[in-house]
């Protein structure tokens, strides 16, 4: 079974949308291990215009207990349209087929989950499918759900991959977050309606009117959506549990790395609005070194990788 509690005591399938952004730096996490729409939002960001990159963790949060078996669904992690991705120089050189451009009958296949080990970044943002399964006798409720270990990232350079969209999984319960703010808040937010692009958080605390209740052998959906206009970021993504009468905090990673995205360089005028000067000048400045997208190859072949122009997925774009 798969339990939602609500202040009216519903059942539902939870997907939880964690969207970020914010104004301006560069990026660790605990135990700490080497990815939009618009989104705006009454929390002010402390973060400024950094010099250097990897900046230093904030938000730090150690796990104190598992008590949840999550199960993360390797071929659903993408930017919340496709399958995009940002290649530093250090992952390129461990992973070069990704270079390689044709149809897939004639690359090299390289597997996205074994470079997330290698510093992979989503591109644009990140979605997650996860099911969270409690395996005990207790039950489980999370209180909250939190981003937490954030690192600004250095912008990954080498190589800007778009394989497209794949379809979406089903969600009707998310959340938005702020990764900016001092401390990012959950607020509503519904990623069916506008997939891929977040809107200005209002109202209250999405752990301030629900809370998800796990029983006994229950297990439940989140679909976790993160995304940022204005810098790369690793993070990873706390649960506030109480289980048999004690608090908790469970972490979720991508296996033994934190999830990371890169924002997209070439935003458009709607989402340079929400960027400050200093950031659009910082975007200005970063061009990847090469690009692919896949494209329609002779006979429908739809997997055929094509290079095209870095910089019009770059700062130089004509939207800058």
């Amino acid at each position: 079974m798969r339990g939602l509690a609500t202040t009216g005591g519903r059942w539902a399938v939870t997907a939880v949308l964690l969207a970020a952004t914010g104004l301006t730096g560069c990026g660790g996490a605990p135990s700490p291990s080497p990815s939009g729409g618009v989104v705006a939002s009454n929390e002010a960001p402390s973060a400024t215009a950094a010099a250097g990159c990897p900046l230093p963790p904030r938000s730090a949060q150690a796990q104190t207990a598992d008590p949840l078996r999550a199960t993360v669904n390797v071929r659903r992690i993408t930017d919340g349209r496709g399958f995009n991705y940002a290649f530093s120089e250090q992952t390129l050189a461990k992973h070069p087929a990704a270079l390689e451009t044709g149809s897939a009958q004639d690359r090299t296949p390289w597997s996205a989950e074994d470079a997330w080990k290698d510093g992979l970044f989503l591109l644009g943002a990140a979605r997650v499918l996860v099911t969270f399964q409690n395996p005990g006798a207790e039950p489980i409720a999370v209180k909250n759900v939190r981003l937490v270990n954030i690192v600004e990232e250095c912008m990954p350079l080498a190589l800007a991959y778009h394989m497209g969209t794949e379809g979406s999984g089903f969600a009707t319960v998310s959340l938005s977050f702020n990764i900016d703010a001092d401390v990012p808040i959950a607020y509503g937010y519904d990623f069916l309606a506008q997939p891929g692009a977040a809107v200005q958080p209002h109202g209250k605390s999405f752990f301030d009117e629900k809370t998800v209740q796990l029983k006994p052998g229950e297990e439940q959906d989140f679909s976790i959506y993160v995304a940022s206009l204005r810098r790369p970021y690793s993070f990873d993504i706390a649960l506030d549990l109480t289980v048999g009468g004690k608090t908790e905090v469970q972490l979720l990673r991508n296996g033994d790395v934190p999830w990371r995205f890169a924002p997209n360089l070439c935003p458009t005028t709607a989402q340079q609005a929400a960027l400050a000067p200093a950031d659009l000048a910082w975007m200005r400045e970063r061009v990847f070194q090469k690009a692919l997208r896949r494209t329609s190859g002779p006979n429908g072949d739809v997997t055929v990788m094509s290079e095209e122009d870095p910089k019009k997925v770059s700062g130089p774009c004509n939207a800058l």
